[in-house]
């Protein structure tokens, strides 16, 4: 028996150091012993046998003594190292008290040596396994029959057509077998099988390998023949090897004779544009070829599919596929490149091919061209706010194409840290993102790509650096005049350093603004908020007003840096310091005058004047005195009575100072309006005719700059600046008169106003649909008018007037709408239902119209009853018939299609089924009922709405039953009984229908009794197998039963315990126990049936009285299948015989067990058993994990 265990998943590794041993030494030094304490062997024995009793040893026996002292079944496996093989064997037994071994058997036709190494396995009858050990050695054995042989093995080339390995073998016996040879070629087999009869003793066998098989191993020299596999026997071929042979002599379909590869550079740019892989094959047929490759690295991460469809001719040619560097360099995939495999096709059958053919020299992808490439720029900028930094980042992508899942890491000088992340950026895009530091730093740090996912043309602007910016200012505070004295004037003013980092080399500078100019003579330094404070004395030589300017610079170590200050400084006795208008109205000016007293005396009979340019002076009329560094301020208001400009002069003075300033006054007078026309238009409509530039005059402003407004109250007017035009209109729909006002403005903003009427004549509108309030959409049940539509809300007339409705667009829907009230009433057709869409429109006396929106009309089925629709007609049909010829959905229908059930009143004989789907009926009457019941069907609709039938008649048919026979003795139907003893048959019989029946007994079909029953009284000579037979009859049908009744004479032999010992596929061994139960002893004899052929006994067997002898006896079945063993012992007078029943198996699923569960993952085994005398080829298995995800199978 030979057994497939198969593993779904592996999940289980093994770890082992191997710095100091070899693989075979970490193999053998790791035990697989394992226990879980059901059950031990506590000695393992194995020896030959001679079952077939030819004198040579034909079966090795496996005996296992467990300590296992309860009963249950266990399967025991050993697994038996055949050399070139390792072969399997079971033994499935239920152990006991007192029974406690288990024994499994081999053919030795299967071994090839004198010694094995062999493993236990058993496991219980869940299958899992309990016990196992390994490394157990037999003994070494002497001769056995080993069925086949190889005495020699030889080669040669056969036209180029085959390489045929010739075999001579040595066979024990004439048998057909399936014969494999294999052979190596460096660290590839190949092997080529045929079936061959094989007789006893030597012959050759031929095993060809054909042309394309070489062809296809693209191997030049001697091939290694490996072992020769004979039935289920592996041979080993020691050392043989074949002669050289070129596998380019056996090709006779194209094929590839080498592939190179080359690296292109287009642009000479020292980077590869293409991996050209070179194909070098010859074609042997003008045809349409198509070349397949797929390129991997040396760690089989795979690069690229190669395909190239081309038409060449016979001959050898060269045929390049261009693999692209950019997808090279985007792998990022270093060589050397491997192809994992190359084919060569014709119209998609195959021609060649190759299995990891070629691989290509050392290279890096950075020697390819790179692809278009992204180029990713950060900057960072930080705000402070409140004590937190918000700090943002700009992203931009100035490369050639889109990058992707960019990580952006911002850190700071201490602990802050964070990673934001930007999944696409298209190029010549910028992203700004945001985040936030609670507390505020000086520094950050931006970096994109800091883990390099994205390649780039440019990594260099990838960070960014933000720090806190120093302030570096200097400022000039405090310009002031310290003292006076007539003109001479001491100055003062502060430097301060107002920033927050030193500042050196500081000079200053002293602009006095009457020519002089007063340098500081030495540098000083000012640290962050320190100040300086400078001193300058200066004597002006006139007197007036001044500007005085300060200026100071200074350098820090990063750049310079300047402050100035200005202030006014006054010089003389007595001073107009300010002269201006404060207010110019038309002709109307309010004068301002300051004046300051310089000295540090009082100064007396101060007086003032004003010439106004216009031949009018304007004096003080009393004298007033001013405090030293007083300021006086006169107010002197004048009315020109024109307009003009006008050249000022203001003077102040006492007898002994004065001081004057002139200003520049221009006046003006206001802009008039003369009448203007009235102006009458259409409703919606506009007038442009008035131009208001005819009706406006000013003295001293043109037409254009005038500028002019408008007041109304319905009336809008829109006045053109520039050209003066007025657009008068009205609202939509207006009609009436109105006054409209016009005021003009002049640049002084001078104004003049003037009214005019302005008329709208009325004119018919349209009606309006009201569009910000559409008509809802509509939905109402099936069979019902819907008169809830009111179309007055919906529309209206500006003009007022009485409006008509109609409406279009619909179809199945009846449509009625009362002018007067607007109800609009919708009426579907019977049984409709469905969406409609419809517009309503209103419409005004003059025929104008508006149209509504588009409204839906949707009208909801209602469920109806089903309707019953033809009587169904009297059913009749014959007794103890299945009647399934009615279908409910010719009686019944649905106006709403809707899938119908059916239901039925009871009956008391007949039992009725409906299919729901179909309407089919079935009808089955009780067993023998005949009659008429009478019942309705009832159709019933999805809201259980229903329909009923006619009382319909069901008419059960009688038709004649066969008679049954109720009870027989004996029970036994294979009764035995010796001459001389007698045997009563007996039956009991009845007939359904009433029927008078007539009984026969028969023996062996000769009738001996007309009786009930019959006693049966064999005579001397009737030994052996007879047929009794009782046939009962109604006239019409007859039914029997029929017995089988063995004869035998008087005996003192007793066969028993006839059993199956152990079955090894088709290899049977039986055992059966014969006892002399009489006082003398006898000499027997026996045989063994085993439904293929009979085995009997060598020689006769002396037994003594009350002795047994236990009979082995070997079979090998040729045929699977159920058999029945019959072993007979017998003597002279007496004899005994026992029967039973065996199945010879071909292929069976011996087991399914789950070996381990983790998580959702499961791990499966499955035990095929192969019970044949010869290999299974092409097994496939399927395995349903049940769960509706997945069907596994054998690949």
């Amino acid at each position: 028996m030979k057994q497939l265990k198969i593993l779904l998943l592996i999940t289980t590794l093994l770890f082992i150091p191997i710095a100091t041993a070899s693989v075979e030494q970490l193999i053998s030094s790791y035990s697989y012993d394992y226990s879980n304490g059901t059950i031990n062997v506590t000695s393992f024995s194995s020896y030959l046998m001679d079952l077939d009793a030819n004198g040579a040893n034909d079966t090795l026996m496996f005996n296992l003594t467990t300590d296992f002292n309860s009963t249950a079944s266990f399967l025991a496996f050993v697994d038996v190292d055949n050399g070139e093989s390792v072969l399997t064997g079971s033994h499935n037994k239920t152990l006991s008290p007192g029974n406690t071994y288990l024994m499994v058997n081999f053919s030795t036709l299967l071994f090839a040596q004198h010694k094995f190494n062999y493993t236990v396995r058993i496991y219980d009858f869940s299958d899992a396994l309990v016990y196992r050990k390994s490394n157990l050695t037999t003994s070494t054995f002497g001769d056995y029959e080993e069925g086949y042989s190889i005495i020699s093995v030889s080669d040669q080339n056969v036209a180029n057509t085959y390489l045929r390995i010739t075999s001579n073998i040595n066979s024990t016996a004439n048998i057909y077998e399936n014969i494999t040879v294999f052979m190596k070629h460096n660290d590839t087999t190949i092997s080529a099988s045929k079936e061959a009869g094989l007789s006893i003793g030597a012959q050759n066998v031929d095993i060809d390998f054909d042309n394309e098989t070489i062809k296809g191993t693209h191997y030049n020299g001697k091939f290694l023949i490996e072992s020769i596999q004979i039935g289920s026997k592996v041979i080993g071929i020691s050392a043989n090897t074949t002669n050289s042979y070129d596998y380019e002599d056996f090709a006779k379909t194209s094929y590839i004779r080498s592939i190179a590869s080359s690296m292109i550079d287009n642009n000479s740019n020292n980077l590869t544009d293409y991996l050209a892989i070179n194909f070098t094959i010859d074609f042997k047929s003008n045809d349409d070829y198509t070349i397949k490759s797929k390129l991997y690295d040396s760690f089989d991460n795979f690069i690229a599919d190669m395909e190239k469809n081309i038409t060449l001719s016979t001959g050898i040619n060269t045929v390049s596929i261009n693999v692209s560097g950019q997808s090279i360099y985007k792998s990022y995939l270093d060589g050397p490149y491997l192809l994992s495999f190359a084919e060569l096709l014709i119209d998609g059958e195959t021609q060649d091919y190759i299995q990891s053919p070629y691989q290509t020299i050392v290279s890096y992808f950075q020697d390819f061209e790179r692809p278009p490439l992204p180029d990713i720029k950060v900057s960072v900028g930080v705000i402070n706010i409140s004590g937190n930094d918000s700090i943002e980042i700009n992203v931009t992508n100035q490369g050639e194409s889109a990058a992707v899942n960019i990580f952006i890491d911002i850190l700071d000088n201490s602990t802050f840290s964070r990673t934001l992340s930007i999944p696409n950026l298209n190029t010549s895009e910028t992203r700004i993102l945001e985040t936030n530091n609670t507390i505020n730093s000086k520094l950050y740090i931006a970096v994109a790509d800091f883990s390099n996912i994205v390649d780039e043309n440019n990594e260099s602007n990838n960070i960014a650096l933000w720090s806190e910016p120093q302030i570096v200012s200097l400022a000039i505070e405090s310009l002031l005049t310290i003292s006076s004295n007539s003109t001479l004037r001491i100055f003062g003013f502060e430097i301060l350093n107002d920033g927050d980092a030193q500042v050196t080399d500081i000079q200053w500078q002293f602009d006095a603004e009457d020519g002089t100019v007063i340098n500081s003579t030495e540098n000083i330094s000012l640290s962050a908020n320190e100040r300086a404070m400078v001193y300058v004395r200066h004597n002006y030589s006139d007197s007036g007003e001044f500007t005085i300017k300060a200026n100071a610079t200074g350098l820090t170590e990063l750049n310079s840096v300047a402050a100035s200050s200005s202030s006014t400084a006054e010089v003389g006795d007595l001073l107009i310091t300010s002269f201006s208008h404060l207010s110019v109205q038309a002709t109307k000016v309010i004068f301002e005058m300051q004046g300051k007293n310089n000295r540090e005396e009082n100064l007396t009979s101060m007086e003032w004047s004003l010439d106004t340019d216009s031949g009018q002076f304007i004096n003080s009329t009393q004298a007033f005195y001013m405090f030293p560094n007083e300021t006086t301020f006169v107010y002197i208001a004048h009315d020109y009575g024109t307009g003009g400009t006008f050249n000022t002069i203001a003077t102040l003075s006492n007898p002994g100072y004065s001081d004057t300033e002139s200003l520049s006054v221009t006046t003006n007078t206001g802009p008039s309006i003369s009448a203007m026309p009235d102006v009458t238009f259409d409703e919606d409509s506009y007038n442009d005719t008035l131009n208001l530039s005819d009706y406006a005059t000013d003295a001293e402003d043109s037409d254009s700059a005038l500028i002019w407004n408008y007041e109304s109250n319905n009336i809008i007017v829109s006045i053109n600046q520039d050209t003066k035009i007025a657009n008068i209109s009205a609202p939509a729909n207006w009609s009436g008169s109105e006054s409209v006002s016009f005021i003009v403005y002049d640049t002084s903003n001078l104004t003049d106003s003037n009214s005019i009427l302005v008329t709208v004549n009325p004119v018919n509108d349209a009606p309006s649909f009201n569009g910000s309030n559409p008509i809802t959409n509509m939905k109402w049940p099936e069979d019902v008018t819907n008169g809830s539509l009111n179309l007055t809300p919906y529309f209206y007339d500006i003009d007022r007037d009485s409006l008509n409705y109609t409406s279009y667009g619909t179809e199945n829907i009846e449509i009625n709408i009362d002018n007067t009230t607007g109800i609009v009433t919708l009426s579907p057709q019977a049984n409709w239902s469905g969406i409609n869409y419809i517009v309503f429109a209103a419409i005004d006396p003059s025929g104008l119209t508006a149209p509504s929106n588009n409204v839906t009309l949707n009208v909801t089925p209602v469920n109806d009853a089903p309707v019953f629709i033809g009587a169904i007609p009297h059913w009749r049909w014959p007794e103890d018939t299945v009647n399934d010829s009615l279908n409910l959905t010719q009686y019944f229908s649905d106006i709403d299609e809707d899938s119908l059930e059916y239901n039925f009143t009871p009956t008391s004989n007949i039992a009725i089924l409906i299919n729901n789907n179909t309407g089919v009926v079935t009808l089955t009457p009780n067993g023998n009922y005949t009659g008429a019941e009478y019942m309705t069907f009832t159709a019933i609709d999805a809201e259980s709405l229903t329909a009923s039938s006619n009382n319909v008649t069901l008419n059960v048919t009688p038709v004649n039953d066969p008679p049954i026979i109720i009870s027989f003795i004996p029970t036994d139907l294979t009764p035995a009984l010796v001459i001389g003893a007698s045997l009563l048959f007996n039956h009991t019989s009845s007939d359904i229908d009433g029927d008078i029946l007539t009984h026969s007994w028969k023996l062996d079909n000769t009738e001996q009794s007309i009786a009930q029953g019959w006693l049966y009284e064999p005579a001397g000579n009737e030994a052996g197998l007879h047929n009794v037979t009782i046939n009962v009859s109604d006239g019409v049908i007859t039914v029997s039963v029929q017995w089988n009744v063995t004869v035998l004479n008087q005996t003192n032999i007793d066969v028993y315990s006839l059993s199956l010992l152990n079955q090894e596929m088709g290899a049977a061994i039986f055992g059966f126990n014969v006892n002399n139960t009489g006082e003398n002893a006898t000499s027997i004899n026996w045989t063994l049936d085993t439904g293929e052929g009979q085995i009997a006994a060598n020689e006769l067997s002396l037994i003594s009285p009350n002795e047994s002898i236990f009979v082995f006896a070997a079979h090998n079945y040729t045929e699977t299948g159920d058999y029945t063993i019959l072993a007979e012992a017998f003597d002279e007078i007496y004899s005994d015989s026992e029967s039973i029943q065996i199945d010879i198996y071909d292929l069976e699923m011996a087991n399914v067990s789950v070996l381990n569960i983790s998580s959702t993952s499961a791990v499966f085994e499955l035990a095929l058993e192969n019970f044949l005398q010869s290999n299974l080829t092409n097994v496939s298995w399927a395995f349903d994990t049940k769960d509706g995800k997945k069907q596994l199978s054998s690949t």
